[in-house]
Order: C-alpha cells, then structure tokens, then sequence
C-alpha cells in the first residue's frame, strides 16, 4: 500500500503466510501444487483430495490422534472437505517470513511495527504498522519577528 492512501497514524495490517524452506513441503513445493491442483480436471483434483485427506489421517494415527477431529467444523467455520480444498487450490500463495516483510514495510515506507505474531509451518504471519504521525518541517514554522 502506497503511503499516500494511509493517513498519518493509520494502521496497516498483514497476514502472509509463514515461508518453509524444506525440499518435501516447502513453501515453493505447496506452490507448484496448488497450480497443479487447479489446472487438474475434476476427477483429478477429487482424487488429489482423498490423498491429502488420507496423509492427514495417517499422520494423526501415527501421533495417536483420531482424524475424526479434522470432520467436525472448527473454529474457521468451514467443514473439512472445504478446507482441503481451500488449501490445494487457494491462489494466490504468498508467503515470507515475518522478518523479510517487517523489513520491506518498514524500510521502504518508514512504518511502525505495532503487532507481531510469527508462525511454524504453514501458518500466516502477522503484522499491524502504523504510519508515523507527521512531523511539522521547518519550513512550514511561522517565522518571529524580533522587531
């Protein structure tokens, strides 16, 4: 956002998410599958569902959990077999780390960092500037007149 279209002492809140660098799941990987995932015809992607599905509930097995918890509606109000879906095909996918962003913002707009909550894995990092308050210039200070 261009620092013209927030006022002084406005905030600016971001959520990306978290960039893993891992060559099995990494953050570019989840990339390329999600294109993939919806370039896919239907009967391809149903099938690409059942296998995250399935990869999911092998790995809650193996931690003694029951995947049966993942059916229920969580706290983000949509049921399971949507959330797959939002994650296989959701694009854009933007990640970065909360460093590289605090870095851009506040180094090319001068923004404060008011709010931080960093991520493991793939969840979203957040952040809330605030632009700073203009400061009066010199310049615009009514001169004295000593006389």
């Amino acid at each position: 956002m261009p620092p013209a279209l927030l006022q002084p002492g406005g905030r600016l809140a971001l959520a990306i998410y978290n960039e893993v660098e891992h060559p099995l799941g990494g953050s570019r990987q989840w990339r390329a599958i999600k294109r993939f995932y919806n370039r896919a015809p239907p009967a391809l992607r149903a099938l690409l569902e059942q296998a995250y599905i399935a990869q999911r509930a092998l790995r809650d097995l193996a931690a003694l959990r029951d995947p049966r918890r993942r059916w229920r509606v969580r706290g983000r109000g949509m049921r399971y077999r949507h959330d797959v879906r939002d994650w296989l095909g959701g694009l854009p996918y933007e990640y970065a780390t909360a460093g590289a962003l605090f870095a851009y913002v506040h180094g090319k707009f001068g923004f404060e960092l008011c709010y931080l909550a960093t991520a493991d894995g793939h969840q979203c990092n957040e952040l809330t500037f605030r632009r700073p308050p203009r400061r009066p210039s010199v310049l615009a200070l009514p001169l004295q007149n000593d006389g």
